[in-house]
């Protein structure tokens, strides 16, 4: 048969072919109904239709492509029994491809993309084989001419017997395409019939649906007809109850402003406004409507108000009055008091000006005639006389100035003439004061002068009579013998020979006898410039001295600086040697225990005692080279001893950095010593609650049987870890008992517990560890059993109220929800609470030990508030809690009976103070709240 012609494929379509095969399909339902062979069956929507070769279950499959007639989401093509139907199996969206595609499927049509999915076109049967592909050729030895013409003849027969079979072939393929065409031609009738039906059936359908959207738009209508009328009659009346109210708050609006004028009226219009009032009152009450007897009340009230308003100001004019009466009265009285004191200032302002007057004059004797030739006696004797003028017109001034401040006020007054009088008086005070103030500082220039002039004259007088002292032979000359004599009495001084022939040869002029008196300044000046050239002489031979004794101190000093460095040179190595040892406080202690990280630290901090003493000694020595040094080596001491400062400085730094070390390694071990204990109390508390359960015990009686009396003690505490009941842990080799906290750990948990620090455990702190507290975070019911139905509400537990657990959580198997044995706290009620419901909600939750102080309240020493009197322990300071102040409970909450207070012991973590606290007052206010 002749091979059947392919059309080709069109991207991921299976193109015009008459056949497909459809494979893969992972859904075990579809897979077995679309699996399979099919040919094309007609057209849908101007696409083909292909129908699978047998029926499945005595339907048809079909695969058909739907347009968007129905909306985008139901185009594409579809498997299903029927085209258009409801049902369908697999649905690829692709509205492009005009054939079906090969590949993206979904099975179901609402499920994912199912990647196995394949469709394929389906090829016709192999074509026979071609006699020349099963004939052997075979070579033949050359047996002449003969043999090849023969072989010749046999090739032709085959060709002419293919060329019949290909012819025959043809023809029998050209029979069944005419009969293809045939079929297909009737299945597109069919089709376009099929269609024609659908066609009809949908527009019948929507003809329907018109109808139906007429008849509820009809409905519509009268709905929305008759909304509207009664939206107009509520409306009409809206607007009626409207204007009404409109007019009610008109006449109101008319009463009260009228009102409100009569409240504001004065004495003088008050009768007028209120006549006004009563006439707008018999006006407009009748519309008030509803708030009449509001209005009328205020009107009443507001009358009254009104009038004793008015009385109270006719009251107030009255007193104004007679205020104005008094304060003119008091006014003509201060102003004959000022006319009184500005009679009295007058007066000192005229001494004031008499004294300043005596004062010039004074001053002027200094500077008139004859002043040149005071003396110095005559200038200080005018001088005190001055400056005590100057006290008394100082004391005159300050009398008018004090006086003017003393009456100031009573000198305010507005009368204008004793005002100007006032002024006048001010400018002559003030006139007074700077010329007092100009004859002062002028006195002192001319006093200083004064004074000057008179000294030098009298240091001339001087100088001229010690000349007339030295001048034995009285000739007004002082020879040679004479200047040696003065030389020697004056100044302790033996004039060289050299030197005083070099003193007459250069005073002694004309071949005079001797130096005149008027160059007597200049043999002295002669003479003390040669003896201090003899001294400094001297001092060249104190100095060259002293030079060779700083060297010789300076090479000892050298000695003792190298000896030193020498010994900080020891004082190093000790320092070095500590900076080794602290190297492991670098690693922070990891692999350390606190004990063992506290006693490293202990050890370091030891060496470094050591190694500071070490430095002190140095240090002395240091110092001791420094006290007692000669001043001028002081300097040189500095520079030399620089190199030691340097290396000593050093030492201090280093030691503190290993300090801060050990202090910083100390925190770290207290940390994490801290960590270890909260182990070791997780470790002890979850024990005695084991052994509280195991026991069934109550926290009380754990608490017993770990006391000696009222106390816990180490002793006590390893007595009772050893025969305590503990949990045991399965394995697959064998079973173990847990493991008790070790005696030193014991000891440990002992001294974290003891807040009194007397080495002992109190039975009130054991009993905040063992009890397990929890709150209320929603409100619950506790019953009087742990079954929910069958038992009766004991009382309702209120949001942030704590319980006590007495027995182990169990689950209530009819209802499966979580329940627990409690004691209310606040009232001790037992009963069952729920812990958490079956749908997740939480009822309770552990109760944090740390409280916030939200109301101030007092810290007693007792439960009992009627025992202030009592002696109080000598630990116990008086102090208030004060507001966002946090503590932790030592004792839970428990209800004193006199008061009806809600109370608990607690510890302020403020300052570690301890005592009972009110948590919910008689009246329910919250004083402490839970964290």
């Amino acid at each position: 048969q002749q091979q059947q012609q392919q059309q080709p494929q069109v991207g991921g379509e299976v193109g015009n072919v008459a056949q497909i095969n459809v494979s893969g399909c992972t859904h075990a339902t579809v897979g077995g109904i679309v699996r399979g062979s099919y040919t094309v069956s007609g057209q849908n929507h101007n696409k083909p239709t292909y129908k699978k070769d047998q029926k499945v279950n005595g339907h048809d499959v079909m695969l058909y492509y739907w347009d968007e007639r129905d909306g985008v989401a139901f185009s594409g093509w579809w498997f299903g029994p029927a085209v258009g139907g409801d049902q369908v199996w697999a649905y690829q969206p692709s509205r492009t491809t005009q054939t079906p595609p090969k590949s993206g499927w979904k099975v179901p049509y609402d499920g994912p993309v199912d990647q196995s999915f394949a469709i394929a076109p389906k090829t016709a049967a192999a074509a026979a084989p071609a006699a020349a592909q099963f004939g052997v050729q075979q070579q033949a030895p050359q047996w002449g001419a003969q043999a090849q013409f023969q072989q010749q003849q046999q090739q032709q027969q085959q060709q002419q017997l293919q060329q019949q079979q290909q012819q025959a072939l043809q023809q029998q393929a050209l029979q069944q395409q005419q009969a293809l065409q045939q079929q297909q031609a009737l299945q597109q009738q069919q089709q376009l019939q099929l269609q024609q039906q659908q066609m009809q059936q949908i527009k019948l359908k929507q003809q329907m649906m018109e109808a139906q959207k007429k008849k509820e738009a009809e409905e519509r209508q009268k709905q929305i007809a008759e909304i509207n009328r009664k939206r107009q009659e509520e409306q009409k009346k809206k607007m009626e109850d409207m204007k009404k109210k409109q007019e009610e708050q008109r006449a109101v609006m008319a009463i009260r402003q009228k009102l409100q004028k009569v409240r504001t009226a004065t004495v003088a219009t008050f009768d007028k406004e209120a006549k006004e009032l009563e006439e707008v009152m018999k006006k407009e009450l009748p519309n008030a409507g509803s708030q009449t007897a509001v209005i009328k009340t205020e009107h009443d009230k507001g009358l009254e108000t009104a009038k004793t308003r008015i009385e109270q100001l006719k009251e107030a004019e009255k007193k104004a009055e007679e205020r104005k009466a008094e304060a003119a009265r008091m006014m003509k009285e201060r102003e004959e008091k000022a006319s009184e004191l500005i009679k009295e200032l007058d007066e000192a302002v005229e001494a004031a000006e008499a004294s300043s007057k005596a004062l010039k004059e004074t001053a002027e004797s200094l500077t008139g005639d004859g002043a040149d030739k005071l003396k110095p006696e005559q200038v200080t004797k005018i001088a005190n006389k001055i400056e005590e003028a100057t006290a008394d017109a100082n004391e005159k001034v300050k009398v008018c100035n004090d006086f003017m401040k003393t009456h100031s006020l009573a000198l305010k007054v507005g009368n204008a003439e004793l005002k100007q009088s006032i002024t006048k008086l001010t400018q002559r005070i003030q006139a007074c004061s700077k010329e007092k103030e100009t004859t002062v500082r002028s006195s002192v220039i001319t006093k200083v002068k004064a004074v000057k002039q008179a000294e030098a004259r009298g240091k001339f007088d001087k100088l001229m009579a010690l000349f007339k002292k030295y001048d034995t032979n009285k000739d007004s000359m002082l020879d040679k013998k004479e200047i040696l004599n003065f030389a020697k009495k004056e100044y302790s001084f033996i004039i060289p020979e050299a030197d005083l022939d070099g003193i007459l040869k250069v005073l002694v002029q004309g071949g005079a006898k001797g130096v005149k008196s008027e160059d007597f300044q200049r043999v002295r000046i002669q003479v003390g410039i040669a003896r201090e050239r003899a001294q400094d002489k001297e001092r060249k031979q104190q100095r060259e001295k002293r030079e060779k004794e700083i060297q010789e101190l300076k090479a000892a000093m050298k000695g003792k600086i190298e000896e030193v460095d020498k010994a900080l040179d020891v004082v190093d190595e000790a320092v070095k040697k500590v900076e080794e040892a602290s190297k492991p406080l670098l690693l922070q202690g990891k692999d350390m225990t606190a004990s063992e990280m506290t006693t490293l630290a202990g050890e370091i901090e030891d060496q470094v005692k050591a190694a500071k003493e070490q430095v002190d000694e140095a240090k002395g020595e240091v110092s001791g080279l420094k006290d007692g040094v000669d001043p001028d080596i002081t300097n040189w001491l500095r520079l030399e001893m620089k190199p030691v400062d340097m290396k000593f400085s050093r030492f201090d730094p280093r030691l503190s950095k290993i300090t801060g070390l050990c202090t910083r390694f100390r925190a770290t071990a207290k940390g994490k010593d801290k960590s270890e204990l909260l182990v070791i109390e997780g470790k002890a508390i979850a024990m005695m609650k084991y052994h509280k359960k195991a026991k069934t015990l109550t926290s009380e009686d754990v608490v017993s049987a770990m006391c000696k009396g009222d106390h816990a003690t180490k002793a006590s505490l390893v007595a009772f870890f050893k025969k305590c009941e503990k949990e045991v842990t399965k394995t697959d080799d064998a079973e173990k008992a847990a493991e008790p906290p070790s005696d030193d750990d014991l000891g440990r948990l002992v001294n974290y517990w003891d807040e009194e620090s007397e080495g002992k455990v109190t039975q009130e702190k054991l009993l905040s560890v063992v009890r397990t507290i929890m709150k209320v975070i929603k409100d619950t019911v506790m019953t009087n059993g742990v079954s929910i139905k069958d038992s009766e509400s004991v009382r309702r537990l209120d949001v942030n109220e704590t319980v006590e657990v007495l027995e182990e959580a169990q689950k209530e198997g009819d209802v499966d929800v979580l329940r627990v044995k409690v004691k209310a706290l606040k009232d001790n009620a037992e009963g069952w609470v729920t812990i958490s419901g079956n749908q997740g909600t939480v009822f309770l939750k552990p109760a944090s030990i740390v409280f916030k102080v939200v109301k101030e309240t007092i810290l007693t020493p007792d439960f009992d508030l009627d025992a202030a009197d009592k002696e109080k322990p000598k630990s116990f300071v008086d102090r208030k809690l004060q507001v966002n102040e946090t503590v932790e409970v030592r004792v839970w909450m428990k209800k004193e009976e006199k008061t009806g207070l809600v109370r608990m012991k607690v510890k302020a973590l403020k300052d570690g103070a301890i005592g009972w606290a009110t948590t919910v007052g008689n009246q329910g206010t919250v004083y402490l709240q839970a964290k």
